[in-house]
């Protein structure tokens, strides 16, 4: 519209000047597709409604990694980048790697995600609408279309988010390590071979936000304190969880991606690894520490599990996952990224990192989610302690530990008549429902095992465990017992995957 003078009173805009304001109208109206008629005085209302639903939608004709959008139809297009700009476009290829956008020729801008990272590859995907915003530098990615419906279990790893972790076994195993001992919560260390080692779990040295986009608190760490200099063909030393059938389910025959931080004396190559119930079949990848003591972000893409095959999809083993520290010749392969009928773990690359005295391997963030983005489900603390609970759960506090002295939480029973069998009577109700009957072990306040001990007195009677069933076990004695005596006792259930 041309910009007219102020008129004074009196004045009279010319016939041109008075046009501009209908021409300016009928413009308006005629670019977002509306036919001009005297039947309808609601016509610049329903233009500014176009352009607020759909004039932020752009077409895109770039290549993988490099987006091109141009305005649908007649609209018109922004003159410049403001901060606030919505664009939203269904990108004809999937990027690899850090991308940019050029809206509308107003020039080239990086896409970042809402951290401020740059994009990785599969967060844009072919034929999945994106929406970005420009932030006054970049275009920041914050809804790609890829999230998993509500019901399905994004992040199959349980408590991969060692901050989160409740470590109700302990935080801290001296050594040497058992193998099979559960370090932390759903994660087990196995080993074979003349090997020790200890673990912990620092709040110190925790992997940069810039990682993956957010803090850790603490994170879990191995350390070698008597190493194994040559492995054996059958020696290996692993982290390993057993993912529950139902959980495997979700991911099972579709492609997935694994990703987690980690921090390493030994540089090289080591491998993650994934089996069925019966380790008759196998997948075996590859990552490399690049640089001494620094923390870096791994990402590996697994393919699709085969059908055929002994797979359990119910409570049991659906697979094994676990990354490798060290393992020896029997237990190698140089069949990589493929699924295969054998039992293999590791690569044939795989280096000794437990090779050398006081080498540390330090691990956070572990998650396995479907498809090609590692968008890790985001679960509070609570939640991750009700899904370690379904395998291992106890009476004392989160942060004391089984055998412990201490009578906080602890269940309490009272004796009946005496002479009467089962005189000590109480209930361990389960917080949630357990992956199966579990495994009770009992100790009695001041630490000892299998115990019941009278309050006020060092008096201990002993323990049964009657009707133990997913939801909860009875506890009682049969010996007898004087009348009207009150009995503590800490009890734990487990239902872990062997």
């Amino acid at each position: 519209m041309e910009d007219i003078p102020t008129k004074s009173t009196g004045d009279q805009l010319t016939a041109a000047e008075w046009n501009n304001v209908p021409d300016e109208l009928e413009n308006a109206i005629t670019d977002t597709g509306i036919a001009l008629t005297g039947l309808d005085l609601h016509q610049l209302s329903k233009t500014i409604s176009n352009y607020v639903g759909s004039g932020d939608f752009y077409s895109e004709s770039g290549i993988a990694n490099a987006y091109v959008l141009g305005v649908i139809g007649s609209k018109k297009a922004p003159t410049a980048y403001v901060v606030g700009m919505r664009v939203r476009f269904v990108p004809g290829n999937s990027n690899t790697g850090a991308s940019t956008v050029n809206v509308a020729s107003l020039g080239l801008l990086d896409v970042k995600d809402i951290n401020g990272n740059d994009v990785i590859a599969g967060e844009i995907n072919q034929g999945v609408a994106v929406e970005m915003y420009f932030d006054g530098t970049n275009m920041v990615l914050y809804q790609n279309g890829t999230k998993v419906p509500q019901e399905d279990f994004t992040n199959i790893i349980i408590g991969g988010e060692f901050g989160k972790n409740p470590f109700q076994r302990g935080d801290t195993f001296s050594s040497p390590i058992a193998t099979d001992t559960h370090i932390a919560d759903r994660f087990k260390y196995q080993q074979s071979g003349t090997l020790s080692v200890q673990s912990s779990a620092p709040t110190s040295n925790t992997p940069p936000v810039s990682l993956f986009g957010k803090f850790s608190s603490r994170h879990l760490k191995i350390e070698v304190t008597s190493a194994l200099a040559a492995p054996a063909a059958t020696d290996f030393s692993r982290l390993v969880q057993e993912i529950e059938g139902f959980n495997w389910a979700s991911i099972a025959q579709t492609s997935y991606i694994v990703a987690f931080a980690i921090y390493a004396t030994a540089t090289g190559i080591y491998s993650i690894y994934f089996q069925n119930v019966d380790a008759t079949i196998s997948f075996v990848s590859e990552f490399t520490v690049d640089t001494t003591l620094t923390w870096e972000k791994k990402l590996i893409t697994v393919p699709a599990s085969p059908s055929a095959g002994n797979w359990n999809y119910t409570n049991g083993r659906g697979a094994q996952f676990g990354i490798v520290l060290a393992a020896g010749s029997n237990l190698q392969t140089g069949v990589l990224d493929t699924w295969q009928t054998a039992n293999v773990t590791a690569s044939n690359n795989q280096i000794n990192a437990v090779g050398t005295n006081s080498n540390v391997i330090e691990l956070e963030f572990i998650s396995i989610n479907k498809g090609s983005t590692p968008t890790a489900q985001i679960r509070s603390r609570e939640e991750e302690l009700a899904l370690c609970q379904r395998y291992y759960t106890k009476t004392y506090n989160i942060d004391v530990f089984p055998g412990a002295t201490s009578d906080l939480g602890a269940l309490r029973g009272r004796s009946d008549s005496g002479g009467n069998a089962g005189g000590i009577n109480t209930d361990f109700s389960f917080p949630v429902t357990m992956r199966d009957t579990p495994t009770i072990s009992t100790w009695a306040p001041d630490g000892v095992a299998d115990r019941w001990l009278e309050v006020n007195t060092t008096n201990h009677h002993t323990v049964e465990e009657r009707y133990a069933g997913q939801r909860g076990v009875f506890l009682s004695n049969n010996a007898s017992i004087e009348t009207n005596k009150t009995f503590n006792i800490h009890a734990v259930a487990e239902a872990e995957i062997t």
